[in-house]
Order: structure tokens, then C-alpha cells, then sequence
């Protein structure tokens, strides 16, 4: 009897196999492609309120170099190059029309206004070493003409003599 089971199991489980086999399993492995919904980017036909308040600094950076001898910012680099770029990405990171009230925000304009603050410091210090050095050169190619000059004051006939027939 247990010949028996056994069989009927080593048939069933053939009949399965076969069963398997004989299936087209090719609708199964169908690669169904996803498409994505890419939203669509709405066309800016304003400025962002953040373009405004970068207008109002523009602006007010270029009375500032003007009252203490600075050459002022490049107004068309800013107007047709920076500007649609940040407005762009204003309206891509705040579509909604309103500003971050985070301090991040605050703590990244500071740095960047710190760093304003210092160039100019910055480049009259480089200007300084710059002359400095120019000068140290200058005072040595000096020195040096006049140890020639003494030298040539120094010698004797003789010495300009040999010289001569070198």
C-alpha cells in the first residue's frame, strides 16, 4: 500500500511538472512600462517676491559702492543672467509665492553679506603685499645699481686697462 501512495504521488507530481512545463508563462513576464507623470513645470510669467527683495538689494548695493568709491556690480550680468535663474528657482522650491521664515535662511543672506563686507578688506590687503613686494624689488635693483657704480668709481686704470684687452 505504501507502493501505492507513492506512486500516485511520484504521478501527481510529474502531471505538475508537465503542467508546468506546457504553460506559457510569457503574459506573466511582460514588462509592463511605467510611465511617470511628469508635472509640468507652469511658464513664469512674473517675478517671484524674492526676486523683489533681491531688486531692492541690488539696488541699494549699488548706492552704497557709489557713496565710497567702489566700481559698482555688473547691472546686466545681474538683470539678464542671475535674475531669471533665481527667479526660476524660487518659483521651483517656493512655488507657492512665500518666502522660508527659517533661520537658515537668515544665517546663509548673513554669511553671504559678511562676505561682501570683507572683500573689499581683502583685496586692499593683497594690493598692500603686492606693493610691498613691487617696492622690496625695486629698493634691491637699486642697491645693486649703486654697488656697480661704486665698484666702477673703485677701479684703477690699470684694472680698466685689463678689461679693455680681455
Amino acid at each position: 500500500m505504501e507502493e501505492n501512495q507513492e506512486i500516485e504521488i511520484e504521478e501527481k507530481r510529474d502531471d505538475a511538472i508537465e503542467e508546468l512545463l506546457a504553460r506559457d508563462v510569457t503574459p506573466d513576464l511582460e514588462i509592463k512600462a511605467e510611465v511617470e507623470e511628469v508635472e509640468e513645470e507652469p511658464e513664469i510669467l512674473e517675478d517671484h517676491p524674492g526676486i523683489a527683495l533681491l531688486d531692492m538689494a541690488f539696488e541699494q548695493s549699488i548706492e552704497y559702492c557709489g557713496k565710497n568709491n567702489l566700481p559698482p556690480p555688473n547691472t546686466k550680468v545681474y538683470q539678464d543672467f542671475s535674475r531669471p535663474f533665481l527667479n526660476k528657482a524660487f518659483w521651483h522650491y517656493f512655488p507657492e509665492g512665500n518666502l522660508p521664515d527659517s533661520p537658515k535662511v537668515a544665517l546663509l543672506l548673513g554669511v553671504a553679506g559678511l562676505g561682501m563686507a570683507y572683500i573689499p578688506t581683502i583685496m586692499a590687503y593683497y594690493d598692500r603685499k603686492r606693493k610691498k613686494i613691487e617696492q622690496s624689488e625695486s629698493e634691491g635693483e637699486e642697491e645693486q645699481k649703486a654697488e656697480e657704480v661704486k665698484k666702477e668709481k673703485e677701479k684703477t686704470p690699470k684694472d680698466i686697462f685689463k678689461e679693455a684687452w680681455k
